[in-house]
């Protein structure tokens, strides 16, 4: 599970992980605003430090003007722990990712379409607490 010499032996564990989540679809005219945020929590049987709450919120709104132009516009966010090729310890390494988004398309004629994206996404947020707050 983590970067330790060979001579060390292997390391292992198992843990298990609980979700509660919800999500919310509303269509408005030929609008659609959708929701959803999912709380996780994670429990390692032997590397108790490694316990972790994290979450998975997003929002996204998907518009339509006329029949031609389209789109999205969203953000979502995730707390949970980086990957373990990146741990060293046993001490957790929680990462906070933020993403905002905004994508169109024109369909110029039946068979071309334009279309373009921005978003933003902004610094890692590494923080130096489990706790999630």
């Amino acid at each position: 599970m983590f970067r330790v010499p060979n001579s060390a032996g292997p390391e292992s564990d198992t843990y298990r992980t609980t979700s509660l989540g919800l999500s919310l679809d509303v269509p408005v005219s030929r609008q659609r605003f959708q929701a959803g945020y999912t709380w996780n929590a994670t429990r390692f049987n032997r590397f108790t430090d490694l316990d972790f709450d994290g979450h998975d919120a997003r929002a996204l709104w998907v518009w339509q003007v006329g029949n031609d132009l389209s789109g999205q516009l969203g953000y979502t966010e995730t707390f949970a722990l980086a990957p373990f090729a990146y741990l060293q310890s046993t001490t957790p390494d929680p990462l906070k990712t933020r993403v905002a988004f905004l994508n169109a398309a024109y369909l110029v004629t039946r068979v071309w379409r334009v279309s373009g994206r921005g978003g933003r996404v902004p610094a890692d947020e590494r923080r130096s607490d489990a706790s999630g707050q």
